[in-house]
């Protein structure tokens, strides 16, 4: 990592753990959580393994009191592979369990949302014949007036 990008990254860490306190002191446990996800993925971010590793089971320990996974599963690069190494490194159960909750939602909520035509195929699998036939013709831009008396594909 370059120096400039080592330096915003410390006094991104510097900020956090000034702002800390304050959230503590208005009781904003959402902020707190955040914080801690955030300061997590700097100290990963400069190689400082442990700290981020300490911090994101600070976070998950946290979380499981206030059942709060939003943090997580925000679009920051690091979070996975931080969770995967402290999951290998812990273990207590509950813990554990937590984590592998939370790989889960970051996987569904950042899995790519298929196009409409997949849907439309998928959904075939699940329709007669006559339902899927009646389907192609609206998608022909047929109406119930318009529409052929053809029989239906068997």
């Amino acid at each position: 990592m370059d120096s400039i990008a080592a330096k915003k990254y410390k006094q991104a860490i510097n900020f956090l753990e000034l702002l800390r306190p304050r959230s503590e002191k208005r009781e904003r446990f959402g902020s707190i959580l955040t914080i801690d996800v955030l300061l997590s993925s700097a100290y990963y971010s400069l190689g400082k393994t442990d700290l981020s590793l300490s911090k994101m089971e600070q976070a998950i320990e946290f979380a499981i009191m206030e059942e709060f996974i939003h943090p997580f599963t925000a679009n920051i690069n690091h979070i996975p592979k931080i969770l995967s190494k402290l999951k290998e490194k812990t273990l207590e159960r509950s813990l554990k369990s937590f984590i592998n909750r939370l790989i889960e939602a970051i996987e569904l909520r950042h899995k790519p949302k298929p196009d409409k035509n997949m849907i439309v195929l998928n959904a075939a699998e699940y329709l007669t014949p006559r339902e899927v036939h009646i389907l192609k013709l609206i998608n022909l831009g047929l109406t119930n007036k318009k529409s052929p008396k053809a029989p239906t594909p068997r």
